[in-house]
């Protein structure tokens, strides 16, 4: 079942499944106590790549929080995320989150660049755990698809291209501004747009 943002006071992961994908079986148990506290029923916990791949190619999955590093013996989550992105299976855009102990601004760039939706620092507090759940929820961001990147539009907000770059994408709109078309408007109509007026009942 996709995530579907609710008020927060109804808010709860019981109909969603979600894959953790977590080398330390202590920090297993920890971040399954926050999602269970959320709701959350349908976990499956996996320690490795491998596990976590034959998870998603037998289950319904609406979810994945992974660490950024799996252990001496396993690839790290970057990796998981960028195969997960190009794999073209129906499980290649679904949300994750990367968790990390390390969050200088060049890592933060990678796990964007691997695909991942939203990185949260260790240690997790479960307030900031669920601002992000919810967030996914509640965002629409497409998904790209091209020949260096695969995953969600890495832009969080609608500003167009640089000046004086034209823009990549097919929904970026010209710099130009064209003739008006039709009148302009009243007054009280801009007034309405910036401050709405109530109407009574």
């Amino acid at each position: 079942m996709p995530l579907v943002a609710k008020p927060l006071a109804k808010f709860n992961l019981s109909q969603s499944v979600i894959l953790l994908l977590e080398h330390s079986r202590a920090e297993q148990d920890l971040y399954g106590q926050m999602l269970f506290g959320f709701g959350g029923k349908q976990l499956h916990r996996c320690q490795t790549r491998e596990e976590a791949k034959l998870v998603l190619v037998g289950n319904q999955v609406d979810l994945i929080i992974v660490d950024a590093q799996l252990g001496p013996d396993d690839e790290d989550g970057y990796t998981f995320v960028r195969e997960l992105r190009r794999s073209g299976a129906g499980f290649a855009f679904l949300p994750v989150v990367m968790i990390t102990g390390h969050t200088p601004s060049s890592q933060i760039t990678f796990a964007r660049d691997s695909g991942v939706h939203f990185v949260v620092r260790k240690p997790v507090s479960p307030g900031v755990l669920l601002e992000r759940i919810l967030w996914i929820a509640q965002e629409a961001r497409p998904i790209i698809e091209c020949e260096t990147y695969v995953g969600p539009d890495r832009r969080f907000q609608r500003l167009g291209p640089p000046k004086g770059v034209e823009g990549r994408r097919a929904d970026d709109l010209a710099m130009e501004v064209g003739e008006p078309e039709g009148p302009d408007l009243h007054q009280d109509e801009i007034d309405q747009l910036l401050q709405p007026k109530r109407v009574a009942l």
